[in-house]
């Protein structure tokens, strides 16, 4: 192997060991720790899907979807047929109540994998949500 090649390999094994050090933190609730780690795992390789995605769901658990968003959406750049990332960008958006956006999310979740439980749930949820938004945009007017 090629220097550059074994320096390639390096860089994703330890992303990968920032991530399972992050996803422990996640599980314990220990957000600012696994985003930095998340984070660490990104600088390594910059195309870590999973480090993506879990930093995206940080995000969110902090009250930041619109950083969320882009997360998900780089995922989907890489792995266009990715359903939880779909299912992920639709809560995101959901909670930006941009939820014309979030629906057609879950649906592609739901294209993807048509027994995606959260993706229905989710769907079903933000769809109430939308209903409602545009009742009191009514009373309002």
């Amino acid at each position: 192997m090629k220097p550059s090649e074994l320096w390639a390999v390096k860089a994703r094994e330890e992303s990968q060991v920032f991530v399972e050090q992050g996803r422990q933190l996640l599980q314990e609730n220990r957000l600012a720790e696994a985003q930095a780690k998340f984070e660490a795992a990104l600088v390594r390789h910059p195309q870590n899907i999973d480090a993506m995605q879990l930093l995206g769901i940080v995000y969110l658990q902090t009250g930041h979807p619109q950083l969320g968003v882009s997360c998900f959406k780089k995922v989907l750049v890489l792995d266009p047929r990715n359903a939880t990332a779909h299912y992920n960008l639709a809560q995101a958006q959901d909670d930006l109540q941009q939820f014309d956006e979030a629906i057609a999310n879950f649906d592609r979740a739901l294209a993807i994998n048509p027994n995606y439980s959260l993706a229905i749930q989710g769907r079903k949820d933000t769809l109430a949500r939308q209903q409602a938004a545009a009742v009191r945009s009514q009373k309002m007017a």
